[in-house]
């Protein structure tokens, strides 16, 4: 009888956590500029941060191109898994794949939350980046951009200038 009972709280546990609400990620949307402190702190938007008030995410230097440079691409642990996931079913005899996964090897690090809700940018990717004082953060939904002012209001006002081009294709 004891172990009937025993096993009836387990079934109703297992059907609790089965039928708990989900809750979704955080969608990154939105722009915010925020301040570095001398350590490199950089406080992440309230609406981005999850309810367990704890988070990590991949940051990788992302080669943009042209006169704005790079700027650092932030990922979620699933985002950085399929990226990877791509590179790493490459042929370890494709040299292309492996210049690029040199590269993220080299400019990549993590940004974990700590309870103020900030995160500490790496100095390699905040120097590359042109990251010193000032950050713009960048909403994409699944993930988030970190860039320099000096950098992103060009290449923002470039992208502005053709966006209505691409809508169709995409929408």
């Amino acid at each position: 009888m004891e172990q009937s009972g025993l096993l009836l709280a387990l079934i109703m546990a297992q059907l609790e956590t089965i039928n708990a609400p989900l809750v979704p990620p955080p969608a990154y949307k939105g722009q915010f500029t925020h301040g570095l402190d001398d350590k490199r702190r950089l406080q992440v938007p309230s609406r981005w941060r999850p309810a367990s008030g704890e988070m990590e995410w991949m940051a990788m230097l992302w080669p943009k191109g042209g006169v704005q440079g790079v700027f650092i691409n932030v990922l979620t642990p699933d985002s950085y898994s399929r990226v990877m996931g791509k590179l790493n079913a490459a042929s370890l005899t494709d040299e292309n794949a492996a210049v690029v996964m040199r590269y993220f090897s080299r400019n990549s690090g993590e940004l974990i939350m700590d309870k103020a809700g900030r995160v500490v940018v790496p100095e390699n990717l905040a120097r590359q980046a042109g990251i010193d004082k000032e950050a713009i953060l960048v909403g994409m939904w699944e993930r988030f951009e970190i860039w320099a002012p000096e950098r992103y209001n060009p290449a923002a006002a470039q992208e502005d200038g053709v966006v209505s081009m691409n809508l169709t294709k995409y929408l």
